[in-house]
């Protein structure tokens, strides 16, 4: 008995290192590529689901949106990271022939002794190009390799190697270079390298090469070692996901596969060479960067990541008894290539309560658990999908419900309602012409009815003429609200919209009066939820009102609140409650119509401009004919001559 634990006691676990990326703070050379401010938040937070069940965007919990340049947010980190099992982190060095970019983080927890977490280097020696690829498009900075860099780099890495924090294997400081096949020569990097360490009291080092972009050789470029850096290198990869078995909203070009399937890829992946320090991911999906050209990894949970990880380590004991030897989670913070143990909004600790269990052996399992994809192609819900937005309606003036009309529009040909009703209509009337133009458009028969409760505003009186000649069946009610209702039948309005209803106690006393009349489909549109001041507390109304079924809310343009009433209502609109800020149905069509919306505001705008550039232009047109300005020609080419001369006098 005693044997077998003085055996286990021998047993040298490897430690476990996270990927670091500091590409959370702005830095001038982003701002002048891709805008003021530009982050990696930047690129995360405008990822939409590409397709049904699709987890996009990945969004940040207890850390939030943070900035590397404070230190409370590193030592949060810190903190976390030691408490459920990350050894230390290896942190990408962006270094270019004497240039060295995102580096502020990296300086700050050199010279901070209470940043107590082991790490070591990552050269990520690639080319900065506007495709997120490192491919040859269009280069924002690129490593030339000068005649003096391979000693020029190592003396930027060194204070680095002489911190007591960083991380050595067998006595020498541990680093990787993320692409040793673009060096010019790198054996003669590598000899140059350990002479000057050498020449410093730095005897021996530990190099080696990141096994990415076809790369499975360290050998070949005089290293020391591989460390592999999946998803890279997916050769052997037999089961990508068919396109055509996912509901992708779009074309897409970009591969999707399993989980499952890439960590057995790499479980079962033998090296020639003896020297390879294996690597593990929590989830991998880089739409955020790619878009629709992305590899999307489907399954990436915290229960598949823990089996993961867990055979990886047994497998490093086997393969590396008793040896010092590390392992490599891709990723602590790559949120852009959904890439993250930190806590998201989806699973929270999950991924790093899952790095805590495979290190300690708890709760393992022997297979992988979440293998199922995302729901079959349903066509109907398909067609029901918001696609082309734009609409051209024919009556528009403008007001702050303008960017909801795309939405508006899209609802009335999704509901083909019975009877519509807006309560309260503002004086634009754009609403109440749009909803007649879909109809009218659509042949729908569908009942319009409106009503103006603030009856000291007078309606615009080419609105009331436009309504009367284009739309003669539908109504504006200037009447008394109860007796509009009277004449509506119980349970057959499909859409009731209050639109400038600016007080919530008039808005509950509506809602009160026009509940039965709602059909089991009905949908409610609440205008001003977002309009904060003296005049509306309509948000306060919505707050309380949207406690009553599904809805979801939009904040643009003074806010639009959208409330599920009845029962039967189509599935797309279910699928959009935003109650879980994460639901991917909602952050896309939130996205599509909001860009929507945007669009036809400049489009008014331009038809402003120009209708405004005519006027001024047949004004001008009718003053060069008139007798005045004939009449004044030769006294303006006399101030014309005095003023030329006078600048010819000054300037001599």
């Amino acid at each position: 008995m005693s044997s077998q634990s003085d055996s286990n006691d021998q047993i040298k676990h490897p430690r476990i290192i996270a990927f670091y990326l500091p590409q959370f703070h702005p830095i001038p050379e982003n701002d002048l590529w891709w805008g003021k401010g530009f982050t990696e938040w930047t690129n995360v937070t405008k990822a939409l689901p590409l397709f049904e069940g699709h987890y996009q965007p990945h969004l940040p919990t207890d850390f939030g949106f943070y900035d590397l340049r404070v230190r409370e947010t590193r030592h949060n980190q810190i903190k976390t990271a030691k408490q459920y099992g990350i050894d230390g982190f290896c942190y990408h060095y962006y270094w270019f022939s004497g240039k060295r970019l995102l580096n502020k983080p990296l300086d700050e927890m050199l010279l901070d002794p209470a940043s107590d977490m082991p790490f070591c280097l990552c050269w990520a020696n690639e080319n900065w190009t506007r495709r997120w690829d490192a491919s040859e498009h269009e280069i924002l900075i690129e490593q030339r390799y000068q005649i003096d860099d391979d000693l020029n780099f190592i003396k930027s890495i060194v204070p680095f190697f002489k911190d007591p924090r960083y991380i050595k294997v067998n006595d020498a400081p541990f680093f990787i270079v993320y692409r040793p096949q673009q060096l010019p020569d790198a054996k003669r990097s590598i000899t140059i390298w350990r002479e000057y360490c050498a020449s410093i009291g730095i005897p021996n080092l530990h190099i080696v090469s990141a096994l990415t972009h076809g790369n499975l050789d360290y050998e070949q470029f005089g290293f020391d070692g591989g460390v592999a850096y999946p998803p890279h290198n997916l050769n052997g990869l037999q089961k990508s996901i068919p396109n055509n078995t996912l509901e992708f909203y779009n074309d897409f070009s970009g591969i999707v596969c399993n989980y499952k399937d890439v960590a057995e890829l790499y479980l079962n992946r033998k090296y020639n060479q003896p020297n390879v320090f294996r690597t593990v991911f929590p989830s991998w999906d880089n739409s955020a960067r790619t878009g629709n050209r992305a590899l999307i990894v489907l399954n990436g949970t915290p229960a598949n990541y823990q089996n993961w990880l867990s055979k990886t380590i047994t497998q490093s004991i086997q393969e590396y008894p008793n040896e010092d030897r590390l392992i490599f989670i891709n990723a602590w913070n790559e949120w852009a290539e959904g890439c993250h143990i930190e806590p998201d909004r989806k699973y929270g600790l999950g991924f790093l309560e899952a790095t805590h269990n495979a290190k300690f052996g708890l709760h393992n399992s022997t297979a992988f658990p979440d293998i199922d994809l995302p729901q079959t192609k349903n066509e109907s819900y398909q067609r029901s999908f918001p696609t082309n937005l734009a609409i051209k309606p024919n009556w528009l003036v403008h007001s702050h419900l303008m960017e909801h009309l795309p939405f508006i529009a899209w609802l009335i040909k999704l509901l083909t309602p019975n009877v519509v009703v807006e309560l309260g209509m503002g004086c634009d009337g754009n609403s109440f012409c749009l909803i007649n133009q879909i109809i009218t458009e659509n042949k729908f028969k569908t009942k319009v009815l409106a009503t103006v409760h603030d009856t000291e505003r007078d309606v615009y009186k080419d609105l009331l003429s436009y309504v009367k000649t284009n739309y003669p069946t539908s109504t504006i009610s200037f009447q008394d609200n109860n007796e509009l209702i009277g004449n509506i039948l119980d349970s057959s309005v499909d859409l009731l919209l209050l639109s400038d209803i600016r007080n919530a106690e008039k808005a509950s006393e509506l809602m009160r009066q026009w509940k039965p009349k709602l059909s089991d489909k009905s949908v409610i549109l609440v205008g001003n939820t977002n309009w904060h001041s003296t005049d509306c507390d309509m948000s306060k109304f919505w707050s309380e009102f949207r406690l009553n079924g599904t809805t979801f809310h939009f904040l643009r343009s003074h806010g639009m609140g959208v409330l599920l009433f009845g029962e039967h209502q189509p599935k797309i609109l279910q699928k959009m409650d935003d109650a879980d800020v994460g639901n991917p149905t909602w952050v896309y069509c939130n996205h599509l119509f909001e860009t929507a919306g945007k669009l036809l505001e400049k489009e008014f705008q331009l038809k402003k401009s120009k209708a405004e550039a005519q006027f001024y232009k047949t004004d001008l047109l009718a003053l060069r004919n008139s007798k005045s300005w004939r009449v004044t020609s030769p006294f303006r080419k006399v101030v014309a001559i005095i003023k030329k001369s006078k600048r010819l006098f000054t300037t001599n």
